[in-house]
């Protein structure tokens, strides 16, 4: 299995341990996630923040990864997500794009 670039597991890991700063750091400027899941698309880091702050530190989220393949610039990634959120546990899928400098550019988001 090809190695998860850096960048994947510096979000992973600021999302565990909810931090924000960390966390956008992973994105570009100009990033944007498709939340499916929740019918939404957040363009920019001030809503991209807002969505971890209410659906990461909120709900004390904590994410898996079970599997994921890269191709290209492009990571498809199944995780177990496990909080305070109604049920307690769901998977995720997240489809992350990385650009030319190697930052998150595009996330889909969508719970299985």
């Amino acid at each position: 299995m090809e190695r998860l670039p850096q960048i994947i597991t510096d979000f992973i890991n600021a999302a565990n341990n909810y931090e924000t700063q960390g966390f956008l750091a992973t994105f570009s400027n100009d990033a944007i996630i498709k939340e499916d899941s929740l019918g939404k698309i957040l363009v920019g880091k001030n809503e991209i923040q807002h969505y971890f702050e209410s659906y990461f530190i909120d709900y004390q989220t904590q994410t898996e990864i079970l599997t994921y393949t890269t191709s290209e610039n492009i990571i498809d990634m199944k995780v177990l997500f496990t909080g305070s959120f109604p049920g307690g546990e769901i998977n995720g899928l997240f489809k992350f794009s990385l650009n030319d400098e190697g930052q998150i550019s595009n996330l889909e988001a969508d719970l299985e």
